[in-house]
């Protein structure tokens, strides 16, 4: 049986393995900018273990600007005061691992977090041909400006959506 946790330091090494076997369009990020983000917004940041207790997916949010993306290996000082967005910057499982509905659970996870941070919107830059993946989930293309996507590949997309609850309310 799988469990979904917060992340925390400890479960970074897991995350840098899944990085390594899940992104090969990319360089993945390296272990200090991570960090960072799990360091900047732990409520929105959650692992799946497996079993054994071992780290089988993770995803890291933040708030963010809609329609804007984070640079890729940029190491973030501050997350902005004002946030309109929670900003999905990585969901990956590890290939030994897929097929078990890991995503969606750790989604649930982010959507709960984003109604305790008053965000009824998420968005995501979506690479390696995962928009389909993420058309499935909610999520749809969005017109992205030339620099948000600057660190990104070519084939890279800006996607959002609406959660099901309206700011103010804290609830889902």
């Amino acid at each position: 049986m799988f469990t979904i946790h917060s992340m925390m330091p400890c479960h970074l090494d897991g995350v840098m393995a899944i990085q390594t076997a899940a992104y090969h369009e990319i360089e993945p990020e390296s272990q200090t900018v991570i960090a960072r983000k799990l360091e900047l917004s732990p409520t929105s940041c959650f692992v799946a273990l497996n079993p054994a207790g071992q780290v089988a997916g993770y995803v890291l949010a933040h708030p963010w600007h809609y329609g804007d993306a984070p640079a890729l290996h940029v190491y973030l000082d501050a997350l902005p005061t004002e946030s309109d967005s929670l900003y999905l910057h990585d969901l990956a499982i590890h290939p030994e691992w897929r097929g078990r509905h890991l995503a969606p659970e750790l989604l649930r996870a982010v959507r709960t977090a984003a109604a305790a941070l008053d965000c009824g919107r998420s968005h995501l830059t979506a690479i390696q041909q995962s928009a389909p993946f993420w058309e499935k989930q909610g999520y749809r293309r969005l017109a992205a400006a030339g620099h948000a996507l600057a660190s990104y590949p070519s084939d890279a997309c800006l996607m959002g959506c609406r959660f099901g609850f309206r700011p103010g309310s804290g609830t889902s």
